[in-house]
């Protein structure tokens, strides 16, 4: 069993489905964040360049960025999808058993 889960394969792609659309939601949020990532254009007084390291460090200079936040959720959704598709497996490896069980059944029956 995969870590105390079926999934059908109907859930399961629904679920795959899903995540193919967080995936897309990311990569589309992590490419208007690269711009963040560029020194913005506030002049060279002390309080610019304040400013301008700020703004890159919010979006991609510590462990609460932005882009890391957006990297630590792939790797979420990666596990999630192994997930899945072990409880995906799991599913049709019990139905193939079941169905073993209830021919032999059958024959003995028979």
């Amino acid at each position: 069993m995969a870590d105390g889960f079926f999934v059908d394969e109907t859930g399961g792609r629904q679920v795959m489905n899903i995540i193919a659309g967080f995936r897309t939601e990311l990569a589309e949020r992590r490419g208007s964040l690269d711009t963040l990532t560029q020194p913005p254009m506030l002049g060279s007084s002390p309080g610019a360049e304040f400013l301008s390291r700020h703004a890159r460090r919010v979006a991609a200079g510590d462990p609460r960025s932005l882009l890391t936040v957006l990297a630590q959720a792939e790797v979420v959704l990666d596990h999630i999808e192994l997930a899945v598709r072990d409880g995906m497996a799991a599913y049709q490896d019990t139905d193939r058993r079941v169905e073993q069980d209830i021919r032999g059944a059958a024959r003995h029956d028979g």
